[in-house]
């Protein structure tokens, strides 16, 4: 066993310890397996003639551990656009503005062609509520003062559960199992179509890791585990649940979330948010503004409406829907 597996700089999530290091040459090393430049195929996306859009645009995305590449390429109804690829297993996402996107999972064989058809007709679906965006972290806006927050011009402030002074507006979860860590922060299984990873084949089994061992494998197979469950399909890894369970339930994950009717970062201020989590009806970010993740662990951003704005009230970038990443 290498020495990089034995190194002492370890981050803690939940209950699982592991070499930063070791997790991202292992995954580096899966990751040189799939997807080999050698061996290509065609892959042709097609706009279907009922559509009620002319244009749209196929975000391509491998499924590999690190490093994976995405493509975008236009679509026109009536013009099927083809794209050559290493061959290998992706997600395609078919999308148009005001319209449900369409997703599905192919494999692009070597030396072959292979084709995916989209219909866009289903009406985008309508933003959450905030009360909507809170009810998934178990809160609800009564929780919390209801207030503004600024960050005066050049000065900055860090969200990260320490801090005293936003204590109305900040509550702390107890986070016990893996099912509420993907909610919390995770993405939702919707965003991958079938059963495949997203992140590439998982080879080891939960019950490879239960007995103690004296290398650093236990730990990186349980967190290529828990990285798939929680920010990928967990549809993939579903025999995994007992195993990621028992770690939050031994060890619970205290997250720490704000929340304000609207946040404003003025003039030169900047915002920091650590391992927590930020939910805002709108978001105002001066154009010399800025707001940055620092620190280690997990952060999420809920945000109903972003500004990017100049004074006094002239507003450059109005994006009206909720994000969350």
């Amino acid at each position: 066993m290498s020495e990089q597996y034995r190194t002492p700089n370890t981050q803690k999530f939940g209950n699982i310890h592991h070499s930063v290091s070791a997790f991202r040459e292992a995954a580096l090393q899966k990751s040189s397996s799939l997807y080999p430049r050698d061996r290509s195929g065609i892959l042709t996306i097609i706009l279907a003639d009922e559509s009620d859009t002319l244009t749209a645009d196929a975000l391509i995305s491998e499924h590999r551990p690190a490093e994976s590449r995405q493509h975008i390429i236009e679509i026109k109804r009536g013009s099927p656009s083809a794209l050559e690829l290493p061959a290998g297993g992706y997600t395609v996402v078919v999308r148009a503005a005001g319209f449900k996107p369409h997703r599905a999972y192919v494999e692009v064989p070597a030396r072959e062609s292979i084709a995916v058809s989209a219909c866009l007709q289903e009406p985008a679906e309508k933003s959450p509520s905030i009360e909507q965006v809170l009810r998934k972290f178990g809160v609800k806006v009564t929780d919390f003062e209801e207030k503004e927050l600024k960050v005066p011009e050049d000065t900055s402030l860090t969200l990260d559960g320490r801090e005293s002074s936003h204590a109305g507006n900040m509550k702390k979860l107890k986070i016990t199992s893996a099912d509420h860590a993907k909610a919390v922060f995770g993405y939702p299984d919707e965003y991958w179509p079938g059963e495949q990873p997203c992140f590439g084949p998982i080879d080891a089994r939960p019950s490879d890791v239960r007995a103690p061992r004296p290398d650093m494998n236990i730990m990186l197979d349980t967190r290529f585990a828990m990285r798939e469950y929680l920010y990928g399909n967990s549809k993939s890894v579903h025999h995994w649940k007992d195993e990621l369970d028992h770690f939050f339930a031994n060890d619970a994950l205290i997250y720490a979330i704000y929340y304000w009717t609207t946040v404003t970062v003025d003039k030169g201020a900047v915002l920091n948010v650590g391992a927590a989590g930020l939910i805002c009806g709108t978001l105002r970010v001066h154009r010399q503004g800025k707001v940055r993740v620092v620190g280690q662990g997990p952060t999420t951003f809920d945000v109903m409406r972003y500004e990017q704005f100049l004074y006094p009230y002239e507003i450059l970038t109005p994006v009206d829907h909720v994000f969350h990443f």
